[in-house]
């Protein structure tokens, strides 16, 4: 159960990566966006320019027709405002918060009047894609590691399953200890005592 939980989150993971790099490389030449608007202003994700971008622009007199509202995709050639870096005036007693490093950013702006917030969070596309990477990879080398172990044990005459010595056992036989047959062996007869039977009548 847990193993092929597993193998389907790696398989998603995989088709995430696969995506993300797809995005990495249309980002230097196209915008992809899909914005959230909202009575009470919009929120955005998009990328553009090797980055994901995710904007929130909330205020109690938002001027969004309500029409406009619910969820919109964009592509352009040009990087949309909700990229943009947002130039504010801080005023005392205003809420402002930024930090930025190794490709990352991130600031926050809430005036004293309380009436508006702007919040900007950018990543790198190749955080998103060594993240949704790792589980690949970890099945990978799972895959690799079973399969070195199998060719070990087949060089060696050891069982695959639990390593039990099955060198003084005859060819085709069940493990002593695990009780698996042996892979690329003949099985042995499904029943065993008629065949017995009918071979001494």
């Amino acid at each position: 159960m847990w193993r092929r939980l597993f193998n389907l989150a790696a398989a998603l993971s995989l088709l995430l990566c696969v995506a993300v790099c797809v995005l990495w490389a249309r980002s230097y030449g196209l915008t992809d966006q899909i914005v959230w608007n909202r009575a009470d202003g919009v929120r955005s994700i998009g990328s553009y320019g090797g980055r994901v971008v995710l904007a929130l622009n909330e205020s109690t007199r938002a001027r969004i027709s309500a029409y406009g509202y619910g969820f919109h995709h964009s592509r352009d050639k040009s990087s949309p405002v909700n990229f943009s870096v947002v130039r504010v005036s801080v005023d005392r007693g205003s809420t402002y918060s930024d930090w930025e490093g190794g490709g990352f950013k991130w600031y926050m702006y809430r005036p004293l009047a309380n009436n508006y917030l702007i919040v900007r969070a950018v990543a790198p596309h190749w955080f998103f894609v060594t993240a949704t990477a790792i589980l690949p990879l970890i099945w990978s080398a799972l895959k690799l590691r079973a399969r070195v172990r199998d060719v070990r044990c087949e060089r060696l005459g050891l069982c695959r399953t639990c390593g039990y010595d099955l060198r003084g056992t005859p060819e085709g036989g069940r493990c002593p200890e695990c009780g698996c047959v042996s892979r690329g062996a003949p099985k042995p007869p499904h029943n065993p005592p008629l065949e017995r039977t009918a071979a001494a009548v």
